[in-house]
């Protein structure tokens, strides 16, 4: 448009000049003419001839966590390229990438910046938008370069080093853990070594991550915690409370993604149930490739499930065998965790509770009804709060729960 205005000023000047005959206003149209000209061949030929490629600088970003993006552009032409505008542009949040260059022939130039990841999902990543001006500002012309790509951008995890499920055949049987030089088959979680921790329990990939010397942390009966973990994360809509970042629904995807890599560190089974804007169930699995395939639901899943906590277990839990460990997350309150809890103890699955108090993110309902409910059957139950520290509320050391109940799940209506 600005273009298109200002080519029909220029040809306003001669036809002026034409009605004044005057000499001076045809050597001013003249020269008008010609530096338009120039202008209009210069922001035409700057965009051509350009390569631009845009690189990502860290995979498997996290919430929290910087994205890096390296990107390239090179003259290809022996022509010099000035006043280019280069935007990367993206529908990441918080992501700024625009930036001004001028290149001689044959020259590229290189730049790297960081955006701090501040919300789960997937995203566009890649496209360049390249716009040249002359050097009066009287034309410009853009083009678009490259075409975006997509980008997962995974939910935040915290280390629940302290965190410890209950183990024994029957729920509430106890547990004993700590340091041993006797191992169970599989390790129970990870914690910070300690002077006296055998160096053949080192557990190199946590040590690589928080740059601590971690250790893998045995349980110390017999039978050990062998079950599969199964991780049953609340998504409907109904119950939910907050916005954003604060809402139970982005705390407990960030706990359900804290404590799949807590237990797929140690090499178990981990499964996963959502059911939100679509219904995912992943099986239990090990490996590199269940851990993809668990963030990436938890990077998509979205609270806006119409299915409740008992129909979600009704239709799964024929998939969770017995003795699996199941950690339910949730927003629910008494009259809705009944059924599901019930219906998990009555297949020998040892459930497990951690209840995001919806009265701290605005909502109406007090979780204290459902955490005695839950502690009288013999759940064992914690509570999540609103900008509580989520690391410090699932330490099982600070609860002081080992031992406390010793019952198999009964029922109080």
């Amino acid at each position: 448009m600005k273009n298109k205005t200002v080519l029909l000023l220029l040809l306003a000047i001669p036809i002026i000049a034409l009605g004044t005959g005057s000499a001076m206003l045809y050597r001013v149209t003249y020269a008008l003419a010609f530096l338009s000209l120039l202008g209009y061949l210069w922001s035409r030929f700057n965009i051509t001839g350009l390569n631009v490629d845009v690189r990502q600088g860290t995979t498997n970003v996290q919430v929290g966590q910087w994205l890096e993006e390296i990107v390239v552009v090179q003259n290809k032409s022996w022509l010099p390229k000035f006043l280019l505008e280069v935007h990367h542009k993206t529908n990441i949040p918080g992501h700024h990438n625009r930036r001004l260059v001028h290149l001689l022939p044959h020259q590229s130039i290189t730049w790297t910046t960081r955006t701090l990841c501040q919300q789960r999902g997937l995203f566009s990543f890649g496209a360049i938008n390249v716009a040249a001006q002359d050097p009066f500002g009287l034309f410009s012309s853009q083009t678009s370069l490259r075409k975006p790509e997509p980008i997962l951008i995974y939910p935040a995890t915290i280390e629940l080093a302290d965190f410890m499920l209950p183990s024994g055949k029957i729920l509430g049987e106890g547990y004993h853990q700590g340091r041993t030089d006797r191992s169970s088959p599989e390790a129970a979680g990870v914690r910070e070594y300690v002077f006296g921790d055998s160096f053949g329990h080192i557990h190199w990939r946590s040590t690589a991550r928080t740059g601590k010397l971690m250790v893998k942390d045995f349980d110390r009966e017999p039978a050990g915690p062998s079950g599969e973990v199964w991780l049953l994360l609340d998504m409907q809509e109904s119950v939910q409370s907050g916005d954003g970042a604060e809402s139970t629904a982005e705390y407990g995807v960030t706990i359900a993604a804290s404590l799949a890599r807590k237990y797929m560190d140690t090499n178990r089974a981990v499964g996963l149930v959502a059911w939100g804007d679509k219904q995912y169930k992943l099986n239990a699995q090990r490996g590199e490739q269940q851990w993809a395939r668990i963030f990436e639901t938890l990077a998509l899943v979205q609270s806006q499930g119409k299915a409740s906590l008992s129909d979600v277990i009704s239709s799964t839990q024929e998939f969770i065998g017995p003795n699996a460990i199941a950690i339910v997350i949730t927003p629910a309150s008494k009259g809705l965790l009944i059924s599901p809890f019930t219906l998990l103890s009555e297949r020998g699955i040892r459930p497990l509770a951690i209840l995001l108090d919806t009265s701290s993110f605005g909502g109406q309902d007090d979780s204290s009804a459902t955490l005695n409910w839950l502690t009288s059957a013999g759940v064992e139950t914690y509570v999540v709060k609103k900008g509580e520290e989520i690391e410090r509320t699932l330490d099982s050391r600070l609860r002081g729960w080992a031992g406390k109940f010793r019952g198999s799940l009964v029922v109080r209506r």
